[in-house]
C-alpha cells in the first residue's frame, strides 16, 4: 500500500516511484508484477493521474550511472563478458554442488540433525530444541562472517568476475549446510 506523505519535501511523483522501489525491495510486489493502472491508483491515492504517469516513467526509468557506464562499453567487450558470466553461472550451478560439498561435511552435518531429531522426538523438550538452533545459528554465523570476508576482500581487490562467482559458490555453501543442518535435502 502506498502513502503519501505531504510534509516530504520530495515530489509525490518521485514518493510513488520510491515506494515502489521499496515494496519491490522488501518481496511485497515483484519487479516484473503487473502495476495498478494509472487511473486506479490515481483514484486511491486522491492524486492528479499524471503525476502517476510520472512516477511509472521514473520508476522504469534505468540509472543514469548505468545508462551512461553501458554506452561506452565496446560491443565485443560487453557480448565477451556477457558470455563469461554466463559460462561461470553454468559452471556453478551445473557442477558447483560436488566442488562446494568437498568444503563441508554433508555426513556428519545429517548425522548431527538426526541426533538432535531422535533428542527433540524422545525429550520431545524445548531444551532439545533450543540446542538444535544454538548449533545451527553457530553454523550459520561462520558462514556469514565468510561471505563477508570473501565478498569483502574480494571486492577490495578488485577481482571483477571472480569474485561474483566465489561469492555466490560461498552464499550456496551456506545456504547448503543450513538446509542440512534443518534436515532438508537441498538436490
Amino acid at each position: 500500500m502506498i502513502i503519501i506523505d505531504y510534509k516530504d519535501t520530495r515530489p509525490i511523483y518521485e514518493q510513488v516511484a520510491g515506494k515502489f522501489k521499496a515494496l519491490i525491495l522488501k518481496g511485497a510486489l515483484q519487479a516484473d508484477e503487473q502495476m495498478p493502472s494509472v487511473r486506479s491508483l490515481a483514484m486511491e491515492l486522491s492524486i492528479n493521474p499524471n503525476t502517476i504517469q510520472k512516477a511509472y516513467a521514473l520508476h522504469h526509468q534505468p540509472a543514469r550511472w548505468k545508462e551512461s557506464l553501458e554506452q561506452k562499453i565496446p560491443p565485443r567487450v560487453y557480448t565477451n563478458l556477457q558470455t563469461a558470466f554466463c559460462k561461470a553461472f553454468e559452471l556453478i550451478f551445473e557442477k558447483g554442488t560436488g566442488l562446494i560439498e568437498k568444503t563441508y561435511s554433508r555426513n556428519e552435518l545429517e548425522l548431527d540433525f538426526q541426533i538432535h531429531d531422535y533428542a527433540v522426538a524422545l525429550k520431545g523438550g524445548t531444551r532439545e530444541l533450543r540446542e538444535l538452533k544454538t548449533d545451527i545459528n553457530r553454523g550459520n554465523f561462520i558462514n556469514m562472517a565468510v561471505s563477508a570476508v570473501e565478498g569483502i576482500g574480494l571486492g577490495a581487490l578488485g577481482i571483477g568476475l571472480p569474485d561474483i562467482v566465489l561469492f555466490l559458490s560461498v552464499i550456496l555453501k551456506g545456504t547448503y549446510e543450513t538446509a542440512v543442518q534443518y534436515g532438508f535435502s537441498y538436490d
